[in-house]
């Protein structure tokens, strides 16, 4: 790392150090008006860092206040379709487990349905209809938005469709599935020529089955499919490439007195090929989890297991390994847990799970998995108050084959680049503030340290690319009444590298956004919602321009 990003850094700890003084002085004046709440009000919930198998039946309650202004009005409706179940989306990691368990007694109304218009020729519209008819529950959900952008061919739209359902077919067996299509479309504006777009459409389905035998014993398996096809067409060429995951995976846990076990196991099959020449990439991958979970006391609780993996690519690429899976967690006080782990594991290349994160990628692949050799993690949770919560994470994970972002100068889109050896050293906190009765404060600072080792560059100031360093979030929560809301998020991101040898970088650019809700009727909301409200000129990924500042106004009915 070279001087400029450790003095960066350095400049970055310090802010985050005021910060947070800054925070809890607000606290402190804020903890004087604790006596005027009334004590019938959730002033508890579960902390981040606790879970039941980790702290037993008795402690998992925590003084904390992440959700003390989320409670739902009765009359607002629960978007329990998308939001619920949003880790089977089509822009997740296309290996997701299809195991999901809907917590349907949380739904408010049987349906919602919104409609939006913005700047650029903004226009949303999304509606939702389930039902239950006894234990069964079913429901369909649809969403469609699209954008004008304000750079030269940069709309944007996106479609799908989420048909659900769920239901007991005999005491303590419950069948869930989903059937989901999407089709996405964007302009490529910075790469091949001024026409270029891109295009992608795909389908998934995923089935689960569970069985809970009484409280000490549950399992389960599922099935998941998804098919994704890609297309750029510029001038009169056009690349296109198709992605197939077909995927089992299942679980069992058993649980007496002090001790819970568990075994998580999955297998999926991915192939990616080009239809133009026929040519086909295979791997297969199967992971096996074993653990076992001790609780010694109020205080102190052991989880320990083993991964077992298994990688094949093509006839020539067969990896296996064994890695420890090791947790320790302390709880002196009720308002106070420490949690330290170590772990590491094999990620196979998925094409569909690397373009979520740059979507302007080559359609290229690799065969060889990125491989995290080990990964350290201390997370110290605290909350002095009732108003007050208080979290730090310190992570320091060692990868091999690392994959990161490099530009093509004749595409002008991005490839992903293999690096020897890359240590990262990750540091975050978060203050949460109660101030009053009707505010909520999210204060945020992630810093970030990277170690490159390429034998080839020896000698040289190397770092990793499009790394994010610095940043600094900011999100904020108040209630004017029980029908007024306004949310607020504020993120500043440091300068990043563009290259693996230190030199040209992106400037550091801040981000604001706000949502704005105010309720007409008991079934009828008013949303105001703002992107890049500063307007600010940054580039997320070299050549492609942000968006500019976006205003939304909407409507939503429930019934």
């Amino acid at each position: 790392m070279n001087r400029k990003n450790k003095k960066l850094c350095w400049l970055g700890l310090f802010k985050a150090i005021a910060l947070l003084n800054y925070g809890l002085l607000i606290a402190q004046t804020s903890v004087v008006q604790q006596d005027t709440i009334k004590k019938s009000e959730p002033l508890s919930s579960q902390l981040k860092l606790p879970d039941v198998l980790i702290y037993g039946e008795d402690k998992t309650v925590r003084h904390s206040v992440h959700k003390l202004l989320s409670d739902k009005d009765e009359t607002e409706p629960i978007i329990l379709l998308h939001a619920e179940l949003e880790q089977l989306s089509a822009t997740d990691s296309a290996e997701q487990k299809s195991h999901y368990k809907p917590q349907w007694h949380q739904i408010g109304s049987r349906g919602v349905a919104e409609v939006g218009y913005g700047r650029f020729q903004k226009l949303d519209f999304l509606a939702g209809w389930w039902r239950q008819i006894a234990s069964t529950h079913f429901g369909i959900y649809a969403k469609y938005d699209r954008q004008d952008g304000e750079h030269r061919n940069s709309q944007f739209y996106n479609g799908n469709i989420d048909l659900y359902g769920s239901g007991e077919i005999a005491t303590g067996y419950r069948l869930n599935g989903k059937l989901q299509l999407n089709s996405t479309g964007f302009g490529l504006y910075s790469a091949y020529d001024s026409s270029a777009e891109r295009s992608c459409k795909n389908w998934a389905t995923f089935v689960n089955f569970d069985k809970a035998l009484g409280n000490a014993h549950n399992y389960g398996v599922g099935i998941h499919i998804k098919n994704i096809a890609y297309e750029d067409r510029y001038s009169d060429n056009r690349v296109q490439r198709n992605e197939q995951i077909y995927g089992i995976d299942g679980d069992y846990s058993f649980k007496y007195r002090k001790f819970s076990a568990n075994v998580e196991w999955r297998y999926y099959h991915h192939t990616f090929s080009n239809p133009d020449n026929d040519s086909k990439f295979a791997q297969n991958y199967l992971e096996i989890n074993p653990s076992l979970n001790f609780v010694a006391s109020r205080y102190l609780a052991f989880n320990a297991g083993f991964l077992f993996e298994d990688f094949e690519a093509g006839e020539n690429l067969s990896k296996q390994q064994l890695s420890p899976l090791l947790e320790l967690v302390v709880t002196p006080f009720d308002n106070l847990g420490f949690k330290a782990g170590f772990s590491r594991r094999m990620e196979p290349v998925i094409f569909n799970k690397w373009q979520q994160i740059n979507p302007f990628a080559l359609f290229e692949i690799s065969q060889t998995p990125v491989k995290k050799s080990s990964e350290l993690s201390l997370i110290i949770e605290y909350s002095p108050q009732s108003k007050i919560s208080f979290s730090t994470q310190l992570l320091r994970q060692n990868f091999e084959d690392y994959g990161c972002w490099l530009g093509d100068q004749d595409t002008r889109l991005f490839r992903i680049h293999r690096l020897q050896q890359v240590t990262i050293t990750e540091w975050r906190t978060s203050l949460n503030l109660l101030i009053g009765r009707k505010m909520l404060m999210d204060i945020g600072a992630v810093l970030k340290f990277d170690e490159v080792k390429i034998d080839s560059l020896s000698g040289q100031d190397t770092v990793l690319p499009y790394f994010e360093r610095l940043v600094f979030p900011i999100n904020f929560e108040y209630k004017f009444s029980r029908q007024t809301t306004l949310l607020a998020k504020l993120k500043w991101i440091g300068p990043r590298q563009i290259s693996i040898i230190s030199g040209d970088e992106l400037d550091s650019y801040t981000d604001f956004s706000f949502e704005f809700r105010q309720k007409l009727f008991s079934k009828l909301t008013a949303i105001i919602s703002g992107k890049n409200i500063l307007n600010s000129d940054y580039e997320y990924w070299q050549g492609y321009p942000a968006w500019g500042a976006t205003i939304e106004a909407a409507v939503r009915a429930s019934w």
